[in-house]
């Protein structure tokens, strides 16, 4: 089992829709979750409303609080061919994101016994860094940023404070980046900028990002089709510690 967490370092590059993209064409069954404590964008977007009340994250912790349903109860199933992608929907209300920090050990707990790979969608980064649970867990580390000097410029303290964070925690997660767009610099001349992994390069695509808002597939535009290239990549683990050597 492969546990991605994706984030940002500010501003909106893409971090749900992007994760979105490489939950769909991931090469083996997968679960995607809403960790944002910003709030959950899966609910009224991919899933458009329709995912039940017991749906998501918290929904989850305080029944295995109770001794109660297991993860396939929680979770909603997209379509994606002859892959199973679930979606765990994360909090409803960004105060409720509070309440789950106490519980994403049972979350997560959760979701790794499902044989499943995991991908979450973290939103933008605290000032404090992920969270203990979601950092421990982690496998791959995606930085999501906009190859703009701006980008640049808010990713360097993103990316200090994960190593730091890391490094205390003594995690062996990988830190790489995922570049929306590849204007207007090349995508491995920021990451030689960062001194970080470049794991890999998704269209600046807005039609997709129209569609997979409003809840459809739409699996002929350029950043489905990139998705694709980039889970396979990610997924594979000879691949991300080879892209160490950059920088």
């Amino acid at each position: 089992m492969t546990v991605v967490v994706g984030c940002s370092a500010k501003g909106s590059p893409g971090v749900t829709t992007s994760f979105v993209a490489l939950a769909l064409t991931w090469p083996t069954d997968v679960v995607l979750v809403g960790a944002d404590p910003a709030g959950d964008d899966f609910r009224a977007g991919i899933l458009q409303a329709s995912a039940p009340a017991q749906s998501g994250v918290l929904e989850l912790a305080l029944s295995m609080r109770r001794g109660g349903a297991a993860l396939s109860s929680h979770v909603v199933a997209l379509a994606a061919g002859e892959r199973s992608v679930w979606v765990l929907p994360g909090v409803s209300d960004p105060s409720q994101s509070e309440a789950m920090a106490s519980h994403w050990g049972d979350v997560l707990t959760a979701v790794s016994c499902c044989e499943r790979d995991v991908l979450v969608d973290a939103g933008r980064l605290p000032a404090v860094g992920l969270g203990r649970e979601l950092a421990s867990h982690a496998d791959v580390i995606l930085l999501v940023l906009r190859p703009t000097l701006l980008g640049v410029d808010r990713a360097k303290p993103a990316l200090s404070r994960l190593r730091e964070q890391l490094g205390i925690t003594g995690s062996p997660a990988t830190i790489g980046l995922l570049c929306v767009g590849d204007s207007p610099y090349p995508p491995k001349e920021v990451a030689e900028a960062l001194h970080a992994p470049l794991l890999g390069v998704l269209p600046h695509d807005p039609g997709s990002v129209d569609g997979i808002g409003g809840g459809q597939v739409p699996w002929r535009r350029p950043l489905v089709r990139a998705a694709a290239s980039v889970a396979a990549k990610v997924k594979n683990p000879a691949y991300a510690t080879a892209e160490l050597a950059v920088g």
